[in-house]
């Protein structure tokens, strides 16, 4: 494993499985199709459902999570995680997708805004 403890391959087991899922949200109606450009498939993370268990890359514990979905799932569940380093990426996805997810994910937006002034 890598030193963050996940598999030495993550980035391509990461690539592959949000590639399976057309690079959407699981959570929220953000689609794959909703992106603007191929380089903003860095917006969609592949994140664990059970988040300690890094070593287990099967389907059944992967999921795609744009950045705001996955950004409060961390928060809302407790765990511990780079916080400010992630809000980054989530603020680029809002600045740049705000009117898609006006629509597609209203209430978390709404959060999102509300919590960081944003």
């Amino acid at each position: 494993t890598d030193i963050f403890g996940r598999p030495f391959n993550w980035s391509q087991v990461s690539r592959k499985y949000r590639k399976s899922k057309n690079y959407s949200c699981e959570i929220c109606d953000f689609s794959g199709d909703d992106l603007k450009s191929n380089y903003d498939k860095r917006f969609i993370d592949t994140d664990h459902i059970v988040s300690w268990d890094l070593t287990n890359v099967s389907d059944s514990n992967l999921q795609c999570l744009d950045k705001l979905c996955h950004f409060y799932k961390h928060i809302d569940s407790g765990e511990s995680f780079n916080k400010q380093r992630m809000l980054i990426g989530v603020k680029t996805f809002v600045r740049k997708y705000r009117n898609i997810l006006q629509v597609r994910n209203p209430n978390l937006l709404k959060r999102f805004e509300n919590e960081y002034n944003y």
